[in-house]
């Protein structure tokens, strides 16, 4: 039989992922070599510094002892004294215990200070005693000394990998040298890999690892300080002691060829070919058992495409999966989530398991928080009480929800209500408050839309119980029920007002216009609401009537009073104040520089910028910039990205539930789909999977 197209793209298809993987490969491994040279530069960068600190902090200890030896009593004696005096002697002793006592708590930084004078005839005194000048002990380099005077400069020293820096300072009338021996650092004398190069300016000589490299950088000898350059080879660095008349370059040899770069790009290679033969007999291996079975098929008869033949029963059985997926799907939310919403609104509903015999308590809940919020809160509550068995939540409306507790006996299921309720309200931030209320516990099916209402009912009285979360039949025993204020009209008054939006004086004065008809007590106990409210909004924006506008409200003054008109209009008037100054704070405090923040972290959002991508749009430091958005926005950066991610996560999941994760957190920048289900979770409370089934769920 003759192979047709599906052998064909079979061999096709092989020979691209030989491609591909080949390529993959070969990319990884160029990446692993630039990786593996430019940790290790890195490696040696480090070092470097630690060179330079070491020999710096050094040098900078030396420069300290010598100023406090100059400003010491007995160097000034010594100095003034003349070779031959007989307080010469003396003096010189007081000398001898000044350097050991500046040096002899300093070993472990391995450096020595010796002082003389000008004077031929002189000795020079150190912390070991006395020497001869012309001793031969100080450095193998004859330049040193002239005429029985030591010239200054840096030299050589006879102690093991170390130097020898020749200083004048003038004392009183007198000038004295310092000879201060001082060690290399270890790594830049005993390692291959790093090349030093001491110049002396005065007398233009250098001290160097090797005549190779010191002939290289001739031209970096007379460089500014912290000069950086790649000169043969290596990557140089200048530090200038100008004061102390040297300079020093250090050097690292920048990284090459090795040989794990020759082994990582023969394994390549290998692989490459590996991975083209096993390519070829893959296609052959699979194609073995499809044209066995197309032969038997077909009778030996040549067959142009084998691929149509497999793809159609492919089709079929993704449709009979799909079918099978979707009927589940379907039967698991109408045993649960249609039957319980139609329990809850009245709706008569039939289903094989309406058994009247148990009993049902109904909570209404309702989050005190931002718009942005609920959505997240919802699914947040709806993933908890799935924790809970016999426990179903149901979203009512924006702005509501409902949670149907089943169980046995009356106890049994008000008490499941409540420990899951009080068990959620632990989990949230201190910043969100949730509301809800327990209707009374009742038998069968049929009363769940008559203890929802209730549930409303008393849930509306929630802000007459400011220190409640739960509340029950019991906390509204003996409460007239003559005031209107819907939970919907209470939720938008809030909002209205947080926003500053001069509508929120009209539902002000709205809903008072529909409670003037009510009961004199009543009618006080309503003043006392829209009291709350007010406190509601200064809680909210975490701020006081003297801090927003100036003045001082005598609360108590407010609810004594017993004209409800006036007290209303005073509050009205301290809403519409508190909205102004509001307003005019917002104006002030918001800086242009944190709306240029923002609008940067809002244009570039979708990719993955990170605090020093902001930092340098704005030419600061990491640190600082951080510092300056968390103090402008009262948030950190990192929290406002993310949230600012997932907050679009959900409007992408809302308009397409159907939408690819891994697509979704590349669309939105993050380096992969579990950084960002990770994230996704530690905002939401939920998986974007259970979050996009939840939004499928509640659109049916």
């Amino acid at each position: 039989m003759k192979k047709g197209t599906y052998y064909l793209r079979i061999v096709k298809i092989f020979s691209i992922i030989a491609v591909v993987l080949s390529l993959v490969l070969i990319i990884v491994a160029i990446l692993t070599i630039k990786n593996f040279n430019a940790r290790e530069e890195q490696i040696m960068s480090s070092a470097l510094m630690t060179q330079r600190e070491l020999l710096r902090g050094t040098l900078s200890y030396i420069k300290d002892s010598i100023n406090r030896l100059v400003a010491n009593e007995n160097v000034s004696q010594w100095a003034d004294s003349e070779w031959g005096d007989p307080n010469y002697y003396f003096y010189s002793l007081k000398l001898y215990h000044a350097t050991r006592e500046e040096t002899t708590f300093q070993d472990y930084l391995d450096y020595t200070i010796s002082i003389t004078n000008q004077d031929p005839k002189s000795f020079v005194i150190s912390s070991d005693g006395t020497i001869q000048k012309n001793s031969s002990s100080f450095s193998p380099d004859d330049e040193i000394l002239k005429d029985g005077v030591f010239i200054p400069g840096i030299y050589r020293s006879h102690k093991n990998n170390s130097l020898l820096l020749v200083t004048n300072r003038r004392v009183n009338d007198a000038t004295l040298t310092f000879l201060s021996t001082f060690r290399l650092p270890d790594e830049m004398v005993n390692n291959k890999d790093y090349e030093y190069c001491i110049h002396d300016q005065t007398r233009d000589i250098t001290i160097s690892s090797s005549e190779k490299f010191e002939n290289s950088i001739n031209e970096l000898k007379w460089t500014p300080d912290g000069t950086e350059s790649s000169i043969s080879g290596y990557h140089c660095v200048v530090d200038s002691f100008s004061d102390l008349g040297f300079s020093v370059i250090f050097a690292y040899k920048e990284p090459t060829i090795t040989s794990i770069n020759i082994l990582i790009i023969f394994c390549a290679i290998v692989f490459v070919f590996i991975s083209i033969v096993t390519s070829y007999l893959l296609a052959q291996k699979l194609y073995k058992p499809v044209g066995e079975t197309i032969s038997k098929v077909t009778e030996g008869e040549d067959v142009k495409d084998e691929f149509e033949l497999i793809t159609e029963h492919c089709k079929q059985i993704e449709t009979l999966s799909l079918e099978l997926e979707d009927a589940l799907k379907e039967q698991k939310m109408l045993s649960e989530q249609q039957k319980y919403r139609a329990f809850l609104r009245g709706v008569p509903y039939i289903t094989a398991d309406n058994d009247e015999s148990s009993y049902f308590t109904v909570a209404a809940v309702m989050f005190e928080c931002s718009e942005e919020e609920l959505n997240l809160l919802f699914a947040k509550l709806d993933n908890f009480s799935k924790q809970f068995p016999h426990v179903h939540f149901v979203r009512m409306n924006f702005i509501e929800s409902a949670i149907v507790a089943k169980a046995d006996n009356s106890e049994s299921s008000k008490n499941n209500l409540t420990e899951t309720l009080k068990s959620f309200s632990f989990s949230l931030n201190e910043k969100i408050e949730l509301r809800c209320a327990l209707s009374s516990t009742n038998k069968g099916y049929q009363t769940i839309s008559k203890s929802y209402k209730r549930a409303s009912d008393i849930l509306s009285y929630r802000y007459r119980f400011r220190n409640k979360t739960i509340l029950t039949e019991d906390d509204v025993k003996g409460e007239e029920k003559h005031i209107v204020f819907p939970l919907s009209e209470f939720n938008k008054l809030i909002t209205a007002l947080l926003a500053s939006s001069p509508e929120a004086l009209s539902i002000f004065d709205n809903v008072v216009e529909r409670n003037t008809n009510i009961s004199f007590e009543e009618y006080k106990r309503f003043t006392f609401t829209m009291i709350g409210i007010v406190i509601r909004y200064f809680q909210e924006l975490r701020t006081t009537p003297e801090e927003l506008f100036g003045e001082s409200i005598d609360w108590s003054e407010l609810y004594s009073n017993s004209d409800p008109d006036k007290t209303l209009k005073r509050v009205r008037s301290i809403l519409a104040k508190a909205m102004q100054s509001n307003r005019e704070k917002e104006v002030l405090e918001e800086s242009d520089t944190l709306k240029q923040m923002k609008d940067y972290i809002n244009e570039h959002c979708t990719e993955n910028i990170m605090l020093i991508d902001l930092a340098n749009e704005f030419n600061l430091t990491p640190k600082y910039c951080s510092q300056l958005f968390s103090q402008l926005s009262n948030e950190n950066f990192k929290s406002y990205l993310n949230r600012l991610k997932i907050s679009k996560a959900c409007k992408a999941i809302e308009d397409d539930p159907e939408i690819k994760i891994s697509a979704l957190s590349l669309q939105l920048g993050f380096t992969s789909a579990n950084t960002f289900i990770r994230v996704f979770s530690k905002y939401v409370g939920i998986t974007p999977k259970l979050y996009a089934e939840k939004i499928i769920k509640d659109s049916k």
